[in-house]
C-alpha cells in the first residue's frame, strides 16, 4: 500500500485509498506493507474475489448439510444475503459465514442490529438476522431488503435502490449540462452568451443531447413490425434488466423520463432565447415523440404496446 498511493497521486493529487487499517490490524501486524488488496471496479478484481470467496460458499451451504433445502444463499461479489424461514437455521449459517471469513482473513462491516425501522435502516452495510414483513413500530423487523442495485418488499414488489436513482438523476443532468457548456460562455452579468466559432446549429445540438440521452438510458431499441424489441447495448435500462417482467415501482420510471424531459426542455429554453426576434418566428417546437420504445417506463411495462 506504501508504494500504491504515490503511484495513485501523482496522477491524482487529492486521490485517498480507502483502507480499513482497524479491522486489519486485526489480521496484521502492520498492513500498510503487506501485499494484500486488489484494484476495485474492474473485471478482474470481480473474478479473483468469486475465487477467495468460493471455499467462504462451500463453508455456508456444506453439501450433506439438512439446512440446504430451508436457506436461500445469494452471493455477488463482496454483496451476500441469507433467507430462510426458520431463525435457527439463518444464526447457524450466518456464523459459519463470520467464521470462515476471520479464518481466511477478511474485515467484514461491523453488523447493526436495527431497533425501529426508519432511515438509519439503509445506513447500515451489514445487519445481523431480522424479520422480514411488515409490522409497523415492532424491533427487528423490515419491510424492505437490499441486494446489489435492487430493494425488495415483503410482498414482492421490486424498485431501483435510491442511490443509483440519484446518481443516474445527476448524470442526465451532466449530460445536459456538458451541451450548454459546449455552445455558452457565461457573460459578466450572470448571462449565457453564445461562443464563437461554434459549428452546430442550435437544432444539432437538441438533437445530439437527445441522441445521448436516449443511448444512455434504453439504448437503441430495434422497433419491430408488431412490437418493439428491448434495450440494447450498455445503457441503464440493461443494467437493470432484473426488473423486466417484474412487479415494480414505476413511479421511479416515470420520474426518470420527467427528468429527461425537463433537461431536454433546458437546454432548448436556453439556446431559443439567444436566437434573435427576426428569426424566433422559424424556431418551431419539436412535437416527435419518440415512443414507448425509448422511455424508461415503456421499457419496464409488463405489457408493452404494439
Amino acid at each position: 500500500m506504501r508504494e500504491a498511493l504515490p503511484r495513485l497521486q501523482s496522477r491524482s493529487p487529492n486521490a485517498t485509498i480507502g483502507w480499513p487499517l482497524d479491522a486489519l490490524c486485526e489480521f496484521y501486524s502492520n498492513p500498510m506493507d503487506e501485499p494484500i488488496g486488489i484494484p476495485q471496479g474492474g473485471a478482474v478484481s470481480c473474478l479473483i474475489a468469486n475465487m477467495v470467496l468460493n471455499q467462504v460458499d462451500i463453508a455456508v451451504m456444506p453439501w450433506k448439510s439438512s439446512d440446504r433445502n430451508r436457506l436461500l444463499y445469494a452471493r455477488y461479489c463482496d454483496d451476500m444475503i441469507l433467507i430462510s424461514p426458520e431463525k435457527g437455521v439463518l444464526w447457524r449459517c450466518y456464523s459459519r459465514y463470520l467464521k470462515k471469513l476471520w479464518s481466511i482473513q477478511l474485515p467484514v462491516h461491523e453488523p447493526g442490529e436495527i431497533g425501529k425501522y426508519d432511515k438509519n435502516y439503509w445506513g447500515m452495510k451489514s445487519k445481523v438476522p431480522y424479520n422480514w414483513c411488515y409490522n409497523p413500530g415492532s424491533i427487528r423487523v423490515s419491510p424492505w431488503i437490499g441486494f446489489v442495485g435492487y430493494q425488495i418488499r415483503f410482498d414482492g414488489l421490486i424498485r431501483v435502490r435510491k442511490d443509483a436513482m440519484k446518481k443516474h438523476h445527476e448524470k442526465i443532468i451532466t449530460t445536459a449540462n456538458t451541451i450548454l457548456w459546449t455552445i455558452f460562455d457565461k457573460a459578466p452579468n450572470g448571462l449565457r452568451v453564445a461562443k464563437p466559432n461554434v459549428l452546430v446549429s442550435w437544432r444539432q445540438a437538441l438533437f445530439r443531447l437527445k441522441g445521448r440521452l436516449i443511448s444512455a438510458s434504453v439504448g437503441r431499441p430495434r422497433i419491430g413490425i408488431r412490437k418493439f424489441r428491448q434495450s440494447t447495448g450498455l445503457c441503464w435500462t440493461s443494467g437493470f434488466r432484473g426488473l423486466k417482467g417484474k412487479n415494480i415501482d414505476l413511479s421511479q420510471m416515470r420520474r426518470l423520463d420527467r427528468q429527461r424531459g425537463s433537461q431536454i426542455a433546458r437546454v432548448k429554453s436556453a439556446i431559443i432565447q439567444l436566437v434573435t426576434i427576426a428569426k424566433r418566428s422559424s424556431v418551431k417546437p419539436d412535437v416527435r415523440y419518440h415512443g414507448a420504445p425509448y422511455s424508461y417506463h415503456g421499457q419496464f411495462r409488463k405489457k408493452p404496446d404494439s
